[in-house]
């Protein structure tokens, strides 16, 4: 089949998606991954085709200043889309653009974009199947995760407010690319909903069925394949994380002592890193604990630090993460998959978007404490959890438990055979 992958935002963002495409191509299939425009070198570099999408997600995230500080109530998630209105808005008109020149060719789109794929899968006559690694899938059992815990009962209304919400962002901007671009009827104040519904399309979910037990209510509609994770071992130009080794100063810190405390935010951007870094040394030291605290976007750690904490620039979470008594990190999809993968535990401090979703996996799996939202992170709470959490011998247990079963799973190997048994079943729109 030749098939086209659509995705957008960071690295960690693509990552899955390049995974995906990585092990399709091994199965003998045409693949092409669209996506942010400023990954094509590191995408090229897997022997994976590259079509760009417009927007460096990058720099966009910084300049829209999304999820720079969780507040952890439900405001959060309307602060959190118009933050993504200011990010996304602009350049979705091209986005689409380049969306069509993707698929020109293609027998199937699999994409990760809410927003766009419906409508070039509807222009091209093309079999669509959404992908994503946040379980978006409307469901009884838990709301939409881009809000934080609400009442059982809101649940499945949750996931109609997601959409209304942002089809109120965005829906203008979509039905003009419909007519001026793809010479298609709008949809008008119902959007696609309706449509998709009737269409049944299918949702493939990367993520372990032991962090997100399928809900009942997804039979027929989502499949929980496992995480897809990137090997770099299948990179073409020999480079990458295959055989890392670690500088001399990082080999000699993990060599001096008990294993440290993970620390970093990764993508989110921070309105005083230095702050930030001082609470992590305050912390670590009422905790009396070594730490790495890694650099991430905003270049934490950037400040005269005590000998008993490294500053990471980079390693490759894999190596890193088992290595550590815990993480503390900020929760995204693919940070928390690979903290729960290491079997170590781990510890969400949310600044937004699903964060405190996984957070709460994290904690309800029993392998974390409960999150904490950005905006309540102090020294003294930090320190407190730290402690808890590493004289919890049944945490820790849990952890390694959680890790072996993840480590088990062959998720890109399941999601590559539901898309090769569906293409025997699913019609073009």
């Amino acid at each position: 089949m030749k098939l086209t992958i659509a995705t957008a935002g960071s690295r960690g963002d693509t990552q899955p998606y390049l995974a995906l495409c990585v092990a399709l191509k091994k199965a003998g299939h045409d693949v092409t991954l669209a996506a942010s425009e400023n990954f094509g070198e590191w995408i090229k570099s897997y022997g994976v085709r590259f079509h760009p999408l417009a927007g460096d997600f990058t720099k966009l995230v910084q300049q829209a200043g999304v999820g720079s500080g969780g507040s952890g109530s439900p405001l959060e998630f309307f602060r959190t889309m118009r933050g993504t209105q200011r990010m996304v808005g602009p350049i979705l008109f091209q986005m689409g653009k380049d969306l069509v020149d993707a698929c020109r060719g293609a027998d199937r789109l699999l994409s990760a974009l809410p927003l766009l794929s419906v409508d070039v899968a509807q222009k091209l006559d093309l079999p669509l199947t959404y992908l994503s690694v946040i379980p978006m899938v409307k469901t009884r059992t838990f709301a939409i995760p881009m809000l934080p815990p609400v009442p059982a009962f809101v649940n499945e209304f949750s996931y109609w407010l997601a959409q209304r919400t942002a089809w109120g962002l965005f829906g203008k901007t979509v039905d003009a690319f419909r007519g001026e671009i793809l010479n298609l009827p709008a949809w008008g104040s119902a959007g696609p909903f309706t449509f998709e519904r009737q269409k049944g399309f299918r949702t493939l979910i990367g993520v372990s069925p032991v962090v997100i037990p399928p809900p009942p209510d997804w039979a027929g509609v989502a499949e929980v394949t496992g995480y897809w994770l990137l090997d770099d071992r299948d990179r073409v130009d020999g480079k990458g994380d295959a055989g890392y080794q670690p500088s001399a100063a990082l080999a000699d810190f993990l060599n001096a002592g008990p294993p440290p405390v993970f620390l970093g935010f990764g993508s989110m951007p921070d309105k005083d890193p230095a702050a930030t870094t001082r609470l992590f040394v305050d912390a670590l030291r009422l905790a009396g604990q070594r730490g790495i605290i890694s650099m991430g976007w905003a270049g934490l750690g950037d400040i005269d630090l005590p000998e008993t904490i490294h500053k990471l620039d980079y390693a490759p979470y894999a190596w890193l993460l088992p290595q550590m008594a815990m993480a503390v990190h900020h929760g995204g999809s693919g940070t928390t998959g690979a903290g729960l993968a290491s079997g170590v535990p781990s510890m969400v401090v949310s600044h937004g978007f699903d964060q405190f979703f996984w957070g709460n996996r994290i904690h309800t799996l029993g392998a974390g404490p409960k999150p904490l939202a950005r905006g309540d992170l102090s020294a003294k709470r930090l320190a407190q959890a730290i402690t808890q959490t590493l004289a919890d011998a049944g945490m820790k247990q849990r952890a390694a438990e959680v890790g072996a079963q993840i480590r088990a799973e062959d998720g890109v190997g399941s999601a590559v055979r539901l898309i090769e048994n569906g293409a025997k079943t699913q019609a073009a729109l």
